[in-house]
């Protein structure tokens, strides 16, 4: 009779216990706590590729071009007149002489003697009394006496002015250039104005006796 009744007991444990784990497993499991992310590292930053830069073209500049070259002109003592004063002439017995560059004095010649211009100085020669020029080559040196004698001419010279016979008389004096062959500046001024009044101080101080020579040196 006891036997019967623990048996009772112990299937009436057994369906207990069955009935808790059929309870337990028609339960839902308990929420889990998720797990963290793992911490990812930024990843480096990749700098980007320098793209090549062709190279830039040289600009082509077009070269200035040289200013412009000054137009010739005439030196700084070319065609300009040198000034005014009385001429006197010489020749007759100094013909053939050595003058004072060394050269023979050709009376007939077309030269004259002046106190500072240099040897070889071609000088335009118009006489302010009949207008007329001649151009000499300064080959010697004189005149030394008179401050009013600017220049001594050759025989030759004094004949192309049309001196011969006057004496001393007023002149100017014009410096030509190297390539001049003529007195074209001081033609010029005479066509302008071929009978110029003559100044008081170009005047000779005392006239010369009519186609007397004037002695060399004086």
């Amino acid at each position: 009779m006891r036997s019967g009744g623990a048996l009772r007991g112990l299937c009436g444990a057994a369906a207990s216990a069955l009935a808790l784990a059929l309870t337990a497993c028609a339960l839902p499991p308990p929420p889990q706590a998720a797990a963290p992310a793992p911490s990812v590292a930024p990843a480096p930053a990749v700098p980007a590729a320098a793209v090549p830069v062709p190279p830039s073209a040289p600009v082509a500049v077009a070269p200035s071009s040289p200013p412009p070259a000054p137009a010739p002109g005439p030196g700084p003592q070319e065609g300009v007149l040198l000034g005014q004063g009385l001429a006197s002439w010489y020749g007759p017995g100094l013909h053939g002489r050595p003058t004072a560059n060394g050269e023979r004095f050709d009376r007939y010649g077309f030269t004259a003697a002046h106190r500072t211009l240099p040897f070889g100085t071609r000088v335009c020669v118009r006489s302010l009394v009949t207008g007329k020029t001649v151009l000499v080559r300064i080959n010697d040196r004189g005149p030394f006496s008179g401050s009013e004698r600017v220049i001594d001419l050759s025989q030759g010279a004094a004949q192309e002015l049309g001196m011969i016979g006057l004496g001393i008389k007023p002149v100017e004096l014009w410096r030509v250039g190297e390539g001049d062959t003529g007195c074209a500046a001081a033609q010029a001024w005479s066509d302008a104005d071929p009978t110029p009044a003559v100044s008081q101080a170009a005047r000779p101080a005392r006239a010369t006796k009519a186609g007397a020579p004037r002695k060399r040196g004086q």
